[in-house]
């Protein structure tokens, strides 16, 4: 992996973990996101998994249960229809994510459309 896709992937992990942290202000079910999960999930899906860290698939799954929550979240507070019905996609989508590259798109549409939870 050269610089700019490093670059490329700690941006990603630092969206992921502003994302996370938007639903934990609002509602403590969820712990406290890191970057450093989604920088752990890539690592693994590349072949450089650590040996105390669990296997590719159980962190995605794990990644994907915290996106899940937090969408949820994010649906039980919403009072706008057009962002309900966004949040709704968002969270078919996540039940179909196969890599970390599936991830980027759901939050960026995730960050841009809870700004009203800041």
């Amino acid at each position: 992996m050269n610089l700019t896709e490093e670059m490329k992937i700690h941006n990603i992990g630092m969206s992921y973990e502003f994302f996370l942290t938007r639903a934990f202000k609002t509602d403590n079910r969820i712990k406290r996101a890191s970057k450093q999960e989604f920088i752990n999930l890539v690592n693994s899906e590349n072949g450089k998994k650590l040996s105390f860290l669990p296997s590719f698939d159980k962190q995605l799954e794990e990644v994907k249960d915290r996106l899940e929550k937090a969408i949820n979240i994010f649906i039980e507070k919403s009072n706008d229809d057009n962002e309900l019905l966004i949040l709704k996609k968002i969270e078919s989508k996540i039940t179909n994510i196969q890599s970390y590259k599936d991830i980027n798109e759901i939050i960026e549409i995730g960050l841009e459309n809870t700004k009203q939870f800041i």
